[in-house]
């Protein structure tokens, strides 16, 4: 399965993704971490023609989406989760209709 934005094959897909740690919330009464249960994911891409990095700009100026279909955290099995926020990590240069990389995604406020 690809990478997909709202059930549609992405145009483009990341060439690295991260998964960032759990954010840590504090502790509980017995001295245990207590993390969020909602994750952030980067997704960073290589130079790509405008017309591919397109379909993720207007994702991104959308601010959020239904539904994005990645990786799942340290397996290479795809997931689909929903009410994903995105926004841009690295702005993206352009150059001639081009799209000079990397740059980057973060997704949020995803709940694996």
């Amino acid at each position: 399965m690809p990478f997909l934005i709202n059930g549609s094959t992405a145009s483009i897909v990341p060439s690295k993704q991260f998964w960032q740690l759990p954010v840590v919330l504090g502790q509980n009464l017995d001295q245990e971490t207590i993390y969020s249960s909602r994750r952030s994911v980067l997704l960073e891409f290589d130079s790509c023609p405008a017309t591919l990095y397109k379909q993720w700009e207007d994702v991104v100026n959308g601010g959020s989406l239904f539904t994005l279909t990645i990786l799942q955290p340290d397996t290479i099995a795809y997931t689909g989760y929903s009410n994903v926020y995105v926004k841009w990590q690295t702005v993206p240069q352009f150059q001639s209709g081009y799209v000079v990389g990397p740059w980057s995604i973060l997704a949020y406020d995803i709940l694996p």
